[in-house]
């Protein structure tokens, strides 16, 4: 036996979790099949624009109108301002990269979590304003009650 499979131990993983050889092709195997499906879903959106428009509709029933503007604007920066940009810019080996890969697993939660914030900043908003009213409210009872009081005398 080699050096080399003596420190390996024939292409064994630590604590009997197959061999290395088989975990890459798997790997290997996993990635090919993400970029194969993502390189059709974008063909399929391209030639088939009616998917476009019932997915972005479906999701301005579930989220809203502001979701699916950001969405829709979303897809068109990714698959036509991106790669055109990089046409233009002189480096079109990138473009199948960007239209390889979804940028929405990152944009949707940046949107989501932008969109919470603003509603809390309203909602606090709102409350401090109430609070105020409601002061206000107080003191002009206070002085409807004095100026009650003092008619009486």
């Amino acid at each position: 036996m080699s050096e080399l499979e003596n420190l390996v131990g024939k292409n064994k993983a630590p604590a009997g979790r197959g061999d290395y050889m088989s975990m890459m092709k798997n790997t290997a195997y996993k990635v090919g099949g993400y970029i194969k499906d993502t390189v059709a879903e974008k063909v399929e959106l391209f030639t088939n624009p009616k998917k476009l428009y019932n997915e972005m509709k479906e999701l301005g029933r579930k989220e809203g109108k502001p979701f699916m503007c950001y969405a829709l604007a979303v897809e068109i920066t990714e698959d036509i301002v991106i790669p055109a940009i990089l046409s233009a810019t002189g480096h079109p080996e990138f473009i199948p990269a960007v239209l390889a890969f979804h940028s929405e697993p990152v944009m949707y939660p940046l949107y989501f979590g932008a969109r919470k914030m603003i509603r809390n900043f309203r909602k606090q908003k709102l409350e401090r304003k109430s609070r105020g009213i409601q002061k206000d409210l107080g003191s002009m009872m206070q002085n409807y009650q004095k100026t009650i009081a003092y008619r009486k005398s």
